[in-house]
């Protein structure tokens, strides 16, 4: 089976779980370097929560990379804020080791494996294709806060163990896999596309694990509606989240620049129609610095809507220094907490 079992995990535990994956994207490590990394990030965390109160209030994730959501609050938030910020040795062991009698861990899922981290120790992520799949499921459960997937999705296609896993190999797969012929520009067009969109990655890897994929089309179709289906998957990904804007600067793991041109033509019995309409995305890398400004400010006045309500919603907000946050949140959700009954 691919991914987890959801049945069997709360959502306590599937957030430890892509919390560990996401922590040994680019390197191995020992299980007590992750409970110092997750004991810092509780604790700056603490810090900002306690100012926090209001559904609409946005603030500065620990990462430092995105505004952070409500729902952010569920994720990492210590639930014992005097002396539980942070988890036990063995609840981080049953991310990895598993509960033998309520859910398995990433070892048994076959996510991890043990390996030697400066002669002790350590674990590191299984390199091959179908953990690829596993961890891009998980990161793309929709029981995670959108903004949670797409911060995940993002990390994950610019590491390491993405980029060395997406090769011209994988295409040759995919290819095999579907019985097509693919011309050299045709693998390095979906090479391209796989490796800057998680949409397309993964509709590509399911492809890989069905059965029998693209069964009920003609076999001289399946090429065609195949890369269809990447362009599609593509165009979300690339053009979240200001689908209307034409021009904007996305976070690519590569340099380059793409452009979609969506073409409709409607014909009635009295009349023809068509509408073509062009977006463009560029990532910062690629475009010179007087383009890169301008973007920049077609992006600010995007966003100047947003700001207005956010600063709104901060002049309402009273000080909380004083108050404790257990009365505005509910802290049971934490990945950070000691929770006797899992340990």
């Amino acid at each position: 089976m691919i991914g987890i079992d959801s049945e069997n995990l709360s959502k306590l535990q599937r957030n430890r779980r892509v919390w560990v994956i996401r922590d040994l994207l680019d390197k191995p490590s020992k299980q007590k370097d992750i409970l110092e990394l997750w004991y810092h990030r509780g604790r700056i965390q603490y810090e900002q929560y306690k100012k926090m109160v209001d559904a609409g209030m946005h603030f500065e994730a620990p990462d430092g990379r995105r505004f952070a959501e409500k729902d952010d609050l569920k994720i990492w938030k210590p639930k014992k804020f005097k002396k539980g910020i942070g988890i036990s040795k063995s609840a981080m062991s049953k991310v990895f080791k598993g509960d033998y009698k309520r859910h398995k861990g990433l070892e048994d899922d076959g996510i991890v494996k043990e390996t030697i981290v400066r002669k002790e120790k350590g674990y590191k992520l299984v390199h091959d294709i179908k953990t690829l799949y596993k961890i891009l499921t998980e990161f793309s459960n929709p029981e995670l806060p959108e903004s949670f997937r797409n911060e995940l999705k993002t990390d994950l296609m610019h590491s390491e163990y993405a980029k060395k896993l997406i090769n011209i190999d994988f295409i040759e797969k995919l290819g095999s896999k579907l019985n097509i012929q693919l011309k050299e520009k045709e693998k390095k067009f979906i090479l391209i596309i796989l490796k800057i969109s998680s949409s397309a990655l993964l509709h590509s890897l399911k492809v890989l694990n069905y059965k029998e994929p693209y069964k009920f089309l003609a076999s001289e179709d399946i090429k065609r509606i195949y890369l269809m289906d990447l362009q599609f998957q593509a165009y979300g990904d690339i053009t979240y989240p200001f689908r209307i804007e034409e021009k904007m600067v996305f976070n690519s793991p590569y340099p380059l620049r793409i452009e979609f041109e969506l073409k409709t033509s409607l014909k009635t019995k009295k009349n023809e129609f068509e509408q073509v309409n062009t977006i463009q995305r560029s990532s910062p890398d690629f475009i010179n610095k007087e383009e890169l400004d301008k973007q920049n400010i077609e992006y600010s006045n995007a966003m100047e809507g947003l700001t207005t309500i956010r600063e709104y919603v901060e002049d309402q907000i009273p000080d909380l220094f004083d108050e404790s946050i257990d009365k505005h949140f509910d802290l049971s959700d934490s990945p950070l907490s000691y929770e006797k009954k899992l340990d």
